[in-house]
């Protein structure tokens, strides 16, 4: 089995310039975890829930006492990780599996190879339904 097989090839994706707020927002509405960030359809970056867990955490200020919350309005492009995993439609699902328990990521982009445009995302969800339908 390859991951065309069992990606998710309608992604919702963003570009560099959509803020935080915008993104987890986006996350909140689609109940997902992950979303490619692109350029003219090319994979430039991965943000994840992981990444926005400091903006979307409150801090205390130490001298007031009060809650402060980082502001949303910055850029995703500013926040994104770029070095970022991804595939070719034609790896084996072997291949997905490992780099997912080795790297600790839960979804990895999918691209065509030479020109790293998105075709797909595969998540730890689509692993899992992939091999419970072989059971």
């Amino acid at each position: 089995m390859v991951v065309s097989d069992i990606m998710t090839s309608d992604v919702i994706s963003v570009d560099m310039d959509a803020t935080v707020a915008d993104v987890v927002a986006l996350m909140h509405d689609n109940d997902f975890r992950h979303v490619p960030v692109i350029a003219d359809r090319q994979l430039i970056g991965m943000i994840s829930d992981r990444d926005l867990r400091s903006y979307t955490m409150p801090t205390v200020d130490l001298d007031s006492g009060t809650l402060k919350r980082r502001n949303l309005q910055v850029p995703v492009g500013d926040v994104m990780n770029t070095d970022t995993l991804k595939l070719g439609p034609e790896a084996d699902l072997s291949e997905v599996i490992d780099m997912m328990l080795e790297q600790k990521v839960g979804a990895v982009p999918v691209v065509e190879t030479h020109s790293d445009t998105l075709l797909g995302i595969v998540s730890y969800v689509d692993v899992l339904e992939a091999a419970r339908d072989r059971l």
